[in-house]
């Protein structure tokens, strides 16, 4: 079965998997791990991967959280008893019939470069979270900087969708 045949109808035509609430917050929970890294280009001068001179740093994150799936989770199979411990980065912000979706892109050969929707509403509060709790790795500083986040405010101690 493929993730259009399980796909709910008003989302068929979406390149990704929206999850269902229940199953964005089973994704979601707390044994998740969230990482945010710095995105890094290459050296100007470096034509070759043998170039010593280190990669330049673009002032830009990536965002993921590491978690535990099934493929019926996330909208790949039937199967809900193969556990996968799987990463997942976040890509972009989607809109489809009035709401709004961020993107995430799987890192593990089960997902390689499977993606799935999580509404916006949803991980702004996993966001408003991690930016209380460890607030100097998720400061707006460096929220502002997530690739993905662009559609959120942060200012003034706030964060706004």
């Amino acid at each position: 079965m493929n993730k259009n045949e399980l796909k709910n109808q008003d989302n068929a035509e979406l390149d990704f998997y929206v999850l269902s609430q229940q199953n964005s917050i089973r994704l979601l929970n707390s044994d998740s791990v969230y990482k945010i890294f710095s995105e890094s280009a290459p050296s100007e001068s470096s034509e070759s991967i043998f170039s010593l001179l280190p990669p330049k740093h673009t002032g830009r994150f990536h965002m993921t959280f590491d978690t535990v799936v099934t493929e019926k989770m996330v909208g790949k199979s039937d199967d809900d008893n193969t556990v996968y411990n799987t990463t997942w980065e976040l890509l972009r912000e989607e809109e489809h019939n009035g709401k709004k979706f961020l993107v995430f892109c799987g890192w593990t050969n089960q997902f390689n470069f499977y993606e799935i929707g999580v509404e916006k509403k949803l991980f702004a509060n996993v966001i408003a979270n991690l930016m209380s709790h460890y607030p100097d790795r998720y400061s707006i500083s460096n929220m502002k900087k997530v690739i993905g986040l662009e559609g959120f405010i942060f200012e003034d101690g706030k964060m706004w969708i």
